[in-house]
């Protein structure tokens, strides 16, 4: 474990490493009995376009991959008001990290960093859905301080428990991860 870790937007030639560790974590929840990304759908052809569209980070610890987060300006209007995706936000869509680190605060440590990269490019909040039925995932949300806003159950949907996290800049955590390549824009 060296720190700072790395943190770049995800290149096209690193996408089968980007599903490697999601399909990592997708065989982790099947062993924990829970059906998080376990319906069947494909994620590739959908990462594939996250990649493309320079949405997908990767963070490194040196060269190997430990973790991903995918952060988007548009919300899904299945779970998000009007007025909520009125608002300058941040949405994460798919965030994993590696199994083999698991106990080191990962999660948190990107969810941090989304709190922060939010605040530089002008968003307000950031936000997320989680699966319905991963009460431990979103026990975990509230630990690391996100709000529970509410939890929307949509036919043919799986996800929508609602949390959010106010965008802050978070200087300090420049020594844990250095962020290369923003190419920031205003929201």
């Amino acid at each position: 474990m060296t720190k700072p870790y790395y943190m770049s937007r995800a290149k096209p030639g690193e996408l089968d490493e980007v599903m490697a560790l999601i399909n990592q974590r997708i065989e982790w929840l099947q062993e924990q009995n829970s059906d998080q990304w376990n319906t069947g759908r494909p994620f590739r052809t959908r990462m594939e376009n996250f990649i493309d569209r320079g949405e997908t980070w990767v963070l490194r610890d040196g060269e190997t991959l430990i973790g991903t987060v995918t952060v988007r300006t548009e919300g899904d209007p299945d779970f998000w008001t009007p007025r909520e995706l009125a608002e300058k936000a941040l949405y994460i869509e798919k965030m994993a990290t590696s199994i083999t680190r698991q106990g080191e605060g990962l999660g948190g440590l990107l969810l941090s960093w989304t709190q922060n990269h939010a605040s530089k490019i002008g968003a307000k909040i950031v936000r997320w859905d989680v699966w319905r039925t991963n009460k431990r995932l979103q026990d975990y949300y509230m630990t690391v301080g996100a709000r529970h806003i509410r939890t929307e159950d949509v036919t043919n949907r799986w996800s929508g428990a609602l949390f959010e996290l106010d965008a802050m800049n978070i200087p300090e955590l420049a020594n844990e991860i250095v962020t290369q390549g923003t190419g920031e824009a205003i929201l």
